[in-house]
């Protein structure tokens, strides 16, 4: 069974909407999919001021940083293994 406001909230499906949660919380933003489990929203990023002087000017690629993880291979490689067990094994469990 659908919730009550399913239908209505497939309708706003790609426009700006405000959600409000029944905790109180507000959430506004994009509606980018709406399923009978939930709604998906795109929240805008929150943007900061950048100062720029006549002697330095700043731009937004400065503030790029590049951030190397080899954790995240490890994991990747864990479920890919774990993954082709399952499938070679026929799941046992």
């Amino acid at each position: 069974m659908y919730h009550p406001l399913y239908y209505r909230a497939v309708r706003w499906v790609g426009r700006t909407v405000c959600a409000h949660h029944i905790n109180g919380s507000l959430y506004t933003g994009t509606l980018l999919s709406v399923n009978p489990r939930g709604i998906y929203i795109l929240q805008p990023r929150a943007v900061r001021p950048i100062k720029a002087t006549d002697q330095e000017q700043t731009t937004v690629a400065d503030d790029v940083e590049l951030i190397y993880s080899p954790g995240a291979y490890f994991g990747f490689g864990a479920l890919t293994g774990l993954t082709l067990g399952a499938a070679a094994g026929g799941l046992l469990w």
